[in-house]
């Protein structure tokens, strides 16, 4: 088989397809261009060969270079099984639906990606000097399925390929013996069996913690209560009706005039005038704030007098940000009553609205006064002081500054204030620093201020720290050693990658990338 790329002479009367060309050439020429057309429509028309239409190796299909070598998508090679494959895996997850342009850039990405790490393992191991045997090449395609049969290699499933698919298959195998050996070898090397010891040591010490979670969108009543103090006036409340009109202030003021004279109630015209598309268009009894109509109503003075109208009363024609608006009142508005959870919840999220920096700011307050209380009459009593605080508890977990996968995981102590807490290095220094049974420093986490309180400390024994320096040696070897290829290809001199945006950007529509790329 090392001569899949010689030709084979042709006996005199033996090939089939001289008989048939002789005997019917017509028939023969018309069935080869029926054929060529069923392979353009079910071959080229697939999400892998549409785009080869126009574009050659040397063309728009080359997507970088390593070594000087094109990373070119071709039919059969890597490059291209790479893409199908990746292809098929996201068309699965879509469930039928199509993909945009950023699903396929996705996939042509990871693609070139694992393209360029393969042309990169072949070229080391050129410059190495390794070359597998011929034989072994034969031996290896010999054992593929597509040419067995009952188990054994099947001398007419082989010749049944033409001698270019021969060709290129034979290729693709040598390379995954080449890609196979690099692979063994660099997962080979050394452990590193004094670093394992090392990190095994981190898991070591674990603690259990109560904490204290301060979000900064949650506010205590004395902070609510001193907003609403600084600004009386857009929290007093009212009950209205509104009705909004599109059009012309002509159109509204005929309106309002009909209602005032009795010709249509307010009822009627607003189920027949009021657009449902602006504003105030559920022409419904509601209860608001005063800031609340304020971002609606853009006259203060008809404002002002909307939260004044008596039962039953009519606000002058008012602009709106949606037309034009007409309020009918349900009686004089009312200050804010801090004992009614529905003002206190639009006081809430008037504060909600501050810049972020105040918010914080507020949290750590908060989370201060914690601290003191804890400090002064037990962790209960100041829950109990502060229910604005939120009670979460997690551990025992080991440092695992990065969310390693040796470890006890954060993430796996389902506490939604604790996501991303795993690359906060503040985070890991105060709860492994922190008294036991004390309250720590504030900590900022996110969008909350988190207060531990450490419980219980724990020493492992030998063998749990034996544990983890074995899972960091398989660690290493099967993840790390991938990851760090992975980083040296695409961060390497020799890998240029400055046609793939072009080459992508013609082969995904113009119209939907268009933006992207500029």
């Amino acid at each position: 088989m090392a001569s899949v790329g010689k030709k084979r002479p042709v006996e005199k009367g033996k090939s089939e397809m001289a008989k048939k060309f002789r005997s019917n050439p017509l028939l023969y020429v018309g069935t080869f261009i029926i054929l060529v057309i069923v392979v353009v429509a079910f071959v080229f028309v697939t999400p892998a060969g549409m785009f080869l239409d126009g574009f050659g190796e040397d063309d728009g299909l080359t997507f970088g270079y390593y070594d000087r070598t094109p990373i070119a998508f071709s039919p059969g090679n890597f490059f291209a099984e790479e893409y199908e494959w990746r292809m098929r895996q996201m068309q699965m997850m879509a469930g039928g639906q199509p993909l945009s342009w950023w699903d396929e850039f996705q996939v042509w990405s990871a693609a070139f990606e694992s393209a360029a790490i393969h042309q990169s393992i072949l070229s080391a191991m050129q410059r190495a000097g390794f070359e597998p045997p011929e034989r072994s090449v034969d031996r290896e395609m010999a054992r593929l399925p597509m040419f067995a049969e009952n188990g054994r290699f099947s001398q007419a499933l082989y010749r049944q390929l033409d001698e270019s698919r021969r060709r290129s298959i034979w290729r693709r195998v040598r390379e995954d013996l080449i890609k196979n050996r690099f692979l063994d070898d660099a997962h080979g090397l050394p452990t590193p069996s004094a670093e394992a010891r090392f990190i095994g040591t981190m898991a070591s010490t674990e603690r259990s913690f109560e904490m204290a979670v301060f979000p900064s969108g949650s506010f205590s009543l004395a902070e609510v209560s001193a907003h609403a103090a600084q600004s009386p006036e857009l929290f007093r409340n009212a009950v209205v009706t509104f009705m909004s009109i599109l059009g012309d202030a002509d159109d509204a003021l005929r309106i309002i005039s009909s209602i005032n004279n009795g010709d249509i109630s307010f009822a009627e015209a607003a189920a027949l005038y009021s657009d449902p598309a602006f504003g105030f268009a559920d022409r419904e009894m509601r209860r608001a704030m005063a800031y609340d109509l304020r971002e609606e109503l853009l006259d203060d003075a008809t404002l002002a007098l909307a939260l004044s109208l008596l039962p039953g009363d009519l606000a002058p024609v008012a602009r709106s940000d949606g037309g034009w608006a007409i309020a009918l009142g349900h009686g004089p508005a009312a200050q804010a009553d801090l004992g009614d959870p529905w003002v206190r919840e639009g006081i809430e999220a008037h504060m909600r609205n501050l810049p972020f920096e105040t918010l914080e700011a507020m949290a750590l307050e908060r989370a201060s006064a914690f601290d003191a209380n804890a400090r002064a009459y037990g962790v209960d009593v100041a829950f109990a002081m502060q229910p604005e605080a939120t009670r979460r508890s997690f551990g025992p977990v080991p440092i695992n500054y990065g969310g390693s996968g040796m470890f006890q995981d954060l993430g796996a102590q389902g506490v939604a204030e604790l996501s991303g807490a795993s690359s906060n290095e503040h985070f890991w220094r105060t709860a492994f620093s922190a008294e036991l049974f004390q309250p720590s420093p504030s900590i900022v986490q996110g969008g909350n201020v988190i207060v531990l309180f450490p419980l219980e400390e724990t020493e492992a024994g030998d063998g749990g720290i034996q544990s983890v320096a074995d899972a960091y040696e398989n660690y290493w070897i099967l993840n790390m050693t991938g990851d760090l290829i992975t980083q040296h290809v695409m961060d390497s001199p020799r890998l240029d990658r400055d046609r793939f945006w072009d080459t992508v950007s013609r082969i995904i529509s113009p119209m939907d990338t268009m933006d992207f790329w500029q």
